[in-house]
């Protein structure tokens, strides 16, 4: 009788575990279509102002400059994003004078904090790309093809 007892807590609580692992799929994917919803309500799908923010990460206090936990993430998708648009126009639009990537990628966020607010609401690409002209214009430009 014992076994039995056991053997129905036992089932019930692999049930009710079952019951909140699918309740945190639903609530994942309910998190993730609010936030594809939120990057949907810009024709880019990435503003300055957010590439800016993902890659600097947010606020902190001045005793730990340090990204932690989702900020590794965002940052790591904003040098992603930078690094895309940079080896799509690299040699057409600005011209790489021999300084490596996170070295430029800076240099990319430092032209970004010089806009204003509003100058960095549009989309980021043609912002990314008007900092490299302007940090690593070409002396001639080579065709696309």
């Amino acid at each position: 009788m014992a076994t039995n007892s056991f053997r129905a807590t036992f089932t019930s609580g692999r049930r009710a575990i079952r019951s909140l692992l699918w309740m945190c799929v639903a609530g994942a994917a309910l998190s993730q279509a609010s936030a594809i919803a939120a990057t949907l309500s810009t024709p880019s799908g990435v503003t300055g102002e957010g590439l800016l923010q993902d890659y600097t990460g947010p606020a902190r206090v001045n005793d730990d400059p340090f990204l932690k936990g989702a900020d590794i993430v965002k940052h790591q998708m904003a040098r992603g994003y930078m690094n895309g648009v940079k080896d799509a126009s690299e040699g057409t639009q600005w011209c790489n004078n021999g300084r490596v990537s996170h070295e430029v990628n800076e240099d990319i966020a430092t032209e970004l904090r010089k806009l204003t607010p509003a100058q960095r609401k549009g989309p980021a690409a043609p912002l990314v790309i008007q900092a490299l002209q302007k940090r690593f214009p070409c002396t001639s430009v080579r065709s696309s093809k």
